[in-house]
């Protein structure tokens, strides 16, 4: 047991040396199975009128921890919970149902709930979901933020009907842009209680393990779900999108593998890029108890129409990238994240010897490999700027902080801003004229289907299918521009997950054509 308790910790240790760490220690609560309870669910065919959009009622009364700052930290959590409530009562629906016999006992026993709201008795007139934050201070594991389980379901269904959050003392309350981490973390906390935990997808029958490599590797192979991920990945015969293998119970088996769904608010490791996925959305819909509103805007790229050899060829071959939009091999190399959303750099790090497994070795150093959970596969990772470790999503070009020499080339932080590769500069300006990932503002020409980008007080067309602009007006450099497709993808145009959902963005499938390669930089 020691063993693999230190095994864990220095799992974790490595991953915060990498500076992507877990978010999440969902496998790592050991939690009996759900309690149940009775319900009567109408038996007949439910047509679609008789969906419901899920309402959920959060208890905060085990919220508590001692400290002087405790009003403060509560607000902030409240506040970010209520938010991200909110966007899953606009994202799910339920079949209606109603309880025979409701106490605040069954709470206590199956919940380890100590003092439950009183009103609790009444809850399932009005709700179908019961939420119990609380902090979890005690032997707290690094950088973990949260985790989450379901303790009672529906008898009929099966449905989770209630669930613990457990928020760890690793988050700083004190950063900028906190609600937005809070909300990002509890959302996908919540999601671990609708649906994505092991033992709920297990009798579901929604997981085959295969074994490769003599490693067990769990897999989705649920209908809705194989079809989303076909058509993102451009993959017809794909036959189950892998879940995390890597990073111990905390990650493995309860998450996407982030080889092949980083970006995705599903994934263990906390990613500067967090979006929803209509391949997560499809496994709500395929456990049977839910019906989903697809408001995802498009924003999930990553692998996005790389044809079935993504899965079959490793991301590194010869020291070269084999798929350069997902995959890196220079060090440091200025990239902006896979969705755009925001600006990193090529994230490759000197790991100890034996730490990288062999099929996991790239190069020829066999001490040199990318991110620990992708599977040690170089990608875009977050700038890290001691100026700016005040803040959370540091790098996001929506609701990050720029670097003050930035805002001299152009670069603005906000609503409407995306990230590009450039080495555009004021054509008299001394600055330095190399390759940097910076947010411009955007506009989507609909009619000519053109990326608008404002650098400045001047305006560029992106030519439809991305690439070089070499020759810009008063300006000396290159701007590498993304297809017009990749960004573009919904009517109303938006760049960050919630704010999808509040303006109902859906993705338009017609986008999923291929995407051609560009020059190198």
């Amino acid at each position: 047991m020691k063993n693999k308790i230190k095994f864990l910790v220095l799992l974790i240790l490595n991953q915060i040396i990498s500076g992507n760490v877990l978010k999440c220690g969902n496998g790592l609560l050991k939690h009996k199975e759900p309690g149940i309870i009775n319900d009567i669910q109408n038996k007949r065919v439910l047509a679609e009128s008789d969906w419901e959009p899920i309402k959920i009622y959060v208890d905060y009364t085990q919220l508590k921890i001692d400290t002087k700052d405790y009003p403060d930290i509560f607000n902030k959590i409240k506040d970010s919970l209520d938010s991200a409530v909110h966007y899953y009562e606009s994202l799910i629906m339920v079949k209606p149902t109603s309880i025979e016999k409701m106490t605040s006992d069954i709470y206590a026993k199956e919940c380890d709930i100590d003092n439950v709201d009183k009103n609790i008795s009444n809850f399932y007139q009005n709700y179908s979901l019961m939420l119990f934050p609380s902090f979890k201070y005690d032997d707290p594991i690094p950088n973990v933020y949260a985790s989450a389980y379901s303790c009672l379901v529906l008898s009929s269904s099966k449905r989770p009907c209630a669930g613990r959050i457990f928020i760890e003392n690793n988050i700083d309350f004190k950063k900028n842009n906190i609600k937005i981490f809070l909300q990002t973390i509890l959302f996908h906390e919540i999601a671990h209680i609708f649906v994505f935990d092991p033992h709920l997808l297990s009798n579901l029958k929604m997981i085959r393990t295969v074994y490769k490599d003599d490693e067990a590797i769990p897999m989705v192979v649920s209908q809705k779900v194989l079809e989303k991920a076909r058509l993102h990945f451009n993959c017809d015969t794909l036959e189950g999108l892998a879940l995390e293998n890597q990073g111990g119970e905390g990650s493995a088996g309860s998450h996407w593998e982030s080889r092949y769904m980083l970006g995705d608010f599903m994934v263990s490791n906390n990613y500067l890029e967090n979006v929803i996925s209509d391949i997560t959305l499809a496994l709500f819909e395929d456990s049977g108890w839910y019906k989903v509103n697809y408001y995802t805007g498009g924003l999930f790229r990553f692998g996005k129409n790389e044809g079935c050899s993504f899965f079959e060829r490793k991301c590194i071959e010869d020291k070269k990238s084999v798929f350069p939009k997902e995959f890196c091999d220079k060090k440091m190399e200025p990239r902006c994240l896979n969705s755009h959303l925001g600006m990193g750099e090529c994230y490759i790090q000197e790991y100890e010897k034996g730490e990288i497994p062999s099929k996991y070795q790239y190069f020829n150093d066999e001490k040199k490999g990318g991110l620990f959970n992708v599977e040690f596969c170089p990608v875009a990772d977050l700038y890290f700027n001691a100026d700016k470790d005040n803040s959370y999503f540091e790098s996001n070009c929506r609701y990050g902080e720029s670097l003050n020499i930035f805002n001299h080339y152009g670069e603005v932080i906000g609503n409407k801003s995306i990230c590009f590769e450039s080495s555009l500069v004021p054509r008299y300006s001394p600055l330095p004229y190399k390759w940097r990932s910076i947010c411009y503002p955007i506009e989507c020409d609909r009619k000519n289907k053109k990326i608008i980008v404002h650098v400045n007080d001047l305006s560029v067309e992106c030519p439809t299918k991305g690439g070089m602009l070499k020759k810009i007006k008063g300006f000396k450099g290159k701007i590498n521009c993304p297809e017009y497709d990749l960004i573009c993808t919904s009517d109303i145009w938006c760049n960050e997950m919630f704010e999808c959902i509040d303006k109902k963005c859906i993705t338009d499938e017609k986008n999923y054509i291929a995407n051609n390669s560009v020059d190198d930089l």
